[in-house]
């Protein structure tokens, strides 16, 4: 993850140091990325079922 987390697409949110967990969230330009994310998913929904 680290080169994406350098291209600024998403944010990386650390809760509470004793918690072992990590919150990712897009930041605006990761948001941008989505309609393309939708059109690959609804892609892959229409071809899965050629495998």
């Amino acid at each position: 993850m680290i080169p994406l987390s350098r291209s600024s697409l998403y944010f990386t949110i650390f809760l509470r140091p004793l918690q072992k967990s990590t919150t990712y969230s897009l930041t605006p330009v990761g948001e941008s990325l989505k309609p393309i994310i939708d059109s690959m998913h609804e892609w892959g929904i229409k071809h899965i079922s050629e495998h």
